[in-house]
């Protein structure tokens, strides 16, 4: 097994989780590039490099918590579900499962997929996802039983608010199939598993840490993703190669690096070619970037879903501190001047970027630079000596300036801009009476600081800028572990029993609209009551890369980084488009083909047509040359047209599926004539050829009145009972639809009025009598 360098602990910058963007699940054979059903080939040593800010700290999906851990994670190991980032809505996708279904709140019945391989040639199965979940559970401690006491660094996201474990195991039912069960309802469950440290790795090559942490180090990551982990140079390089037996297909590069720096560094790398890909850019590089032909530059109109914001030790700042500093705050001067508008104003934990978890109330509501109300909050606190202060907005009133009400300590990590706005809050919070005290620091010390792993805890900070990202797409998953008093990730020790509420009340809802206006609630609360934090800023996502790769995956947060889709043009590699599938009718004729090709050069340039297994023709092409096979004449029956298109040592190939359809034949059954009264009475159309896709039809009365509709299949009698009707001459008119024509049919019915036996001799004999008595009755008059 290969063994990793000793790693020294590097400065995270953000914390975020990296989110899947664009899933592909068409198994083609790919090379050059691969896009629905076009197959091309590539050299075997074409790299990708990725330009990464910030060092891994964890490898083991259980222990990975910030952003560049989770991103070298995302590449290698996979999760049972995920998101497609390609649609707007970000719908679940199935990722390692197939399907799933609550058998109850407590009990999700899941499918897994077959055919998965790990990277050591380990099938994936039930057993497998059950000892993945009895892992996490143990190494999160949620067993009770882990000899340390501490565990994974992302176990809170798998808790309730009151820090009890949601997980209470894995049922396997069968080989591919199992139940997650939960120990209380939660309705979050499957977003939760598409989180990184849900990521599934192999129980063969990992059985040593079946009970230990993956140590980044000294061991290897082994999923089933589609790069393989090759090692880790300390603050330098991550190396993955291709997994060639990657269960969907497999990825284009051969092997695919992060090269690791500053900032400003990375900027130059993307700018001298050195990388192909960067997310971080500084706002310096922007205007060389978009003016650079080599490189495409993108910029998104809708904010990404991490937020940064300037933390408050909560326990020691109170309210009216919080509240006077964020009035104080200048968030024009930090989105417009500092960052040059490439940020977006945050007012909370919930970006827009979450559509409908988002609401705009809290714009109206949120604080803003007004230092009116940040003096006026102070005066208004019997606590706080004000004598001889009054509420203005004046920045320069010297009164304040040299006030001395309150000190408090700024933690940063010293090198990065994090360092340039120390000066500023000295500045701003001047203007309020508020010292602010220089408390830089080496990255991993300060890292440790704000969760707490040093000797003071969470009380050795006062104020800290700091940023935060979803693990999962429901907000409350970036909301909880900030705020609730049971959360190792509440540095800022919010311990407020309102909110606490709203939490768990959030965990127990089923219903989604009711969910979603929990978390307008404590937005708006967050926003206008609580004043744990200043809330600056969400990223505009942002990414370059170079205009040699394409299909990049869009970015909704920096660290969503997911390489697989990334497809690359080369040197003499054939581009190709298609007219694409068609369908027609059998006798059709006009119908054609039609593939185009091109390339940047020619080299012995080849193509091949193929109606599935026999040989059409053989040619050589030229540039942008159009290549049409006409379609005339060819029976009814599916075909795959295949073109194989060479140039020097690539190849490309594309298909186009063709069906023919049959002519629609409807039986034309005979009229029909019965007697009033007379039962089972039925006209049978039969379908005896015809195209299926679309199949329906509808059958009308002599009125046109719609009578019955249903699809039909070949050779299955539609049936119309005609029983019941008045006496007269009926038509019923059937029309038959697939989605190329349709035809049609009538058939009469006539329905005779019934006649009884003996009818009319008993008319004459009752006409009779009533003539005899009428005429006895004449008689009588005429006798009187």
């Amino acid at each position: 097994m290969r063994k990793k360098v000793i790693i020294i602990l590097s400065l995270i910058i953000f914390l975020t989780i990296p989110m899947f963007q664009d899933l592909k699940w068409a198994i083609n054979t790919s090379d050059c590039y691969s896009d629905n059903n076009i197959k091309i080939a590539s050299p075997e040593e074409f790299n990708l490099t990725r330009a990464m800010y910030g060092s891994p700290l964890a490898i083991d999906p259980v222990d990975a918590w910030e952003g560049p851990s989770s991103m070298v994670i995302r590449q290698v190991a996979e999760t049972l579900w995920f998101y497609n980032w390609s649609d707007p809505a970000l719908p679940l996708i199935n990722m390692l499962t197939e399907s799933e279904t609550w058998k109850n709140s407590t009990a999700l019945e899941v499918t897994l997929r077959q055919g998965v391989l790990f990277h050591d040639g380990t099938p994936f199965n039930a057993s497998v996802a059950k000892w993945n979940i009895e892992r996490m559970l143990y190494l999160f401690n949620h067993t009770g039983t882990l000899p340390s006491g501490e565990p994974g660094s992302s176990h809170v996201i798998f808790e309730s608010p009151d820090g009890l474990p949601l997980l209470a195991g894995f049922e396997v039912t069968g080989t591919y199939t199992g139940i997650i069960h939960l120990t209380q309802p939660f309705t979050s469950l499957m977003d939760l598993f598409c989180s990184v440290p849900a990521s599934i790795i192999s129980p063969t090559a990992h059985a040593g840490h079946n009970a230990s942490f993956i140590n980044i180090a000294t061991d290897d990551l082994i999923g089933t993703g589609p790069y393989m982990y090759d090692y880790y140079i300390t603050d330098t390089e991550v190396k993955f190669s291709r997994w060639d037996n990657y269960w969907r297909e497999p990825v284009l590069f051969e092997n695919m690096l992060y090269k690791i720096s500053d900032y400003v560094t990375l900027n130059y790398m993307m700018q001298n070619g050195d990388v192909d890909y960067l997310s971080d850019i500084h706002v310096a590089f922007i205007d060389a970037f978009i003016a650079d032909p080599d490189i495409i530059y993108d910029a998104s109109d809708t904010p990404g879903l991490n937020f940064m914001y300037l933390a408050f030790n909560n326990k020691q700042i109170n309210i009216t501190w919080r509240k006077a500093m964020a009035y104080a705050f200048n968030y024009t001067w930090l989105i417009g001047d500092y960052y040059q508008d490439t940020k977006y104003r945050s007012y909370g934990p919930v970006s827009p970027g979450f559509g409908e978890w988002y609401t705009s109330e809290v714009e109206m509501i949120a604080p803003y630079l007004n230092l009116t109300i940040a003096r006026q909050t102070l005066i208004d606190d019997p606590g706080i000596d004000t004598t001889g202060l009054t509420a203005n907005d004046d920045p320069n009133d010297d009164a304040w300036i040299v006030a001395d009400l309150a000190t408090f300590n700024y933690s940063y990590p010293i090198g990065n801009y994090r360092q340039d706005l120390y000066v500023k809050l000295v500045e701003w919070f001047d203007r309020i009476g508020i010292t602010v005290l220089d408390g830089g620091t080496d990255g991993a010390y300060f890292l440790n600081r704000v969760y707490g792993n040093v000797p003071g805890g969470y009380d050795d900070l006062q104020m800290f800028w700091f940023g935060w990202g979803p693990d999962y797409l429901d907000p409350i998953n970036m909301i909880q572990p900030l705020f609730s008093n049971i959360s190792n990730a509440n540095g800022a020790q919010v311990n407020d029993s309102y909110l606490e509420a709203m939490f768990i009340q959030h965990l127990n809802e089923t219903n989604h609209a009711l969910k979603v206006e929990i978390i307008h609630n404590i937005s708006k609360y967050i926003a206008s009551e609580l004043y744990a934090h200043i809330y600056t800023q969400h990223p505009m996502v942002q990414t370059c890369h170079s205009t040699e790769i394409f299909d990049v995956p869009y970015e909704l947060n920096r660290y969503t980084f997911y390489a697989y889709p990334i497809k690359t043009t080369l040197p003499f590699c054939p581009q190709i488009s298609s007219s694409g599938d068609t369908v027609f009718l059998v006798g059709e004729t006009g119908h054609e083909i039609s593939w185009n090709l091109n390339a940047s050069e020619l080299y012995d340039p080849m193509y091949s047509v193929y109606r599935d297994t026999t040989h059409l023709l053989t040619n050589p092409w030229g540039f942008d040359e159009s290549i049409n096979v006409s379609l005339d004449a060819l029976p009814v029956g599916q075909y795959s047209y295949k073109i194989v298109v060479q140039n020097g040592p690539y190849s490309i190939e594309n298909y186009v599926n063709v069906e023919v359809g049959a002519l629609l034949d409807i039986s034309h059954p005979p009229d029909i004539t019965y007697t009033q009264g007379d039962t089972g009475n039925v006209i049978s159309w039969v379908v005896n050829e015809g195209y299926e896709q679309g199949a329906i039809y509808y059958i009308y009365n002599e009125s046109d009145t719609l009578m019955d509709s249903d699809t039909w299949d070949i050779g299955i009698p539609i049936t119309f009972n005609v029983d019941g009707l008045s006496v007269g001459i009926h038509t019923f008119r059937i029309e038959v639809y697939n989605t190329l024509e349709y035809v049609e049919d009538t058939v009469g019915v006539e329905v005779k009025e019934q006649i009884i036996p003996g009818f009319p001799l008993l008319i004459l004999v009752g006409l009779a009598s009533i003539a005899l008595i009428y005429i006895g009755i004449k008689s009588k008059h005429k006798l009187n």
